[in-house]
């Protein structure tokens, strides 16, 4: 059972990595696109600063589930290292479990202002009119992968932290 939930939470690392990979080439289209046009055409898109800071929040938030799952994650083991090497593993699995509620209550603050966004029918003020709440689904995707690969982290860890450890 382990060993299925180890394919599941690298499943749905692959998937954040692939949908952050994938607005880095958007990213990069329009950027490329954008110098074309003014240095070539003398127009511009207009929209090329505001798509960027959407994209680059949805590479943030879908890197986080792989780089968690990776082992590449930030974290702070000054408290786990000074700890006797009983109780690494239990100090180990209560910070995932913090970071775990700490992604909930994030995704629920995004999930509220994603449903108000969508209820009330908010726009950008840019040239193209998006509606807000297509961003926020994006942070709410990152972060519903991010916390099941955290909660999958708990039950089934990551080989990273397999070898990083033994």
């Amino acid at each position: 059972m382990t060993l299925a939930l180890g394919r599941i939470a690298d499943g749905l690392a692959s998937l954040g990595l692939r949908v952050a990979m994938a607005a880095v080439a958007a990213i990069v289209a329009l950027i490329l696109t954008e110098i074309v046009l003014r240095s070539g055409f003398g127009t511009s898109l207009l929209i090329v600063e505001e798509m960027v800071g959407y994209l680059m929040s949805t590479v943030v938030f879908a890197g986080l589930a792989p780089a968690a799952r990776s082992g590449a994650m930030i974290r702070v083991d000054a408290l786990v290292a000074q700890a006797p090497a009983r109780a690494r593993p239990i100090l180990t699995v209560a910070m995932q479990v913090m970071t775990l509620l700490l992604a909930g209550a994030l995704g629920l603050f995004v999930l509220r202002s994603l449903l108000r966004f969508e209820e009330r029918g908010t726009l950008s003020s840019g040239v193209w009119p998006i509606p807000l709440w297509v961003p926020e689904a994006a942070a709410l995707f990152g972060l519903l992968l991010f916390a099941t690969v955290l909660a999958l982290g708990v039950i089934a860890p990551a080989k990273a932290e397999e070898t990083r450890d033994g």
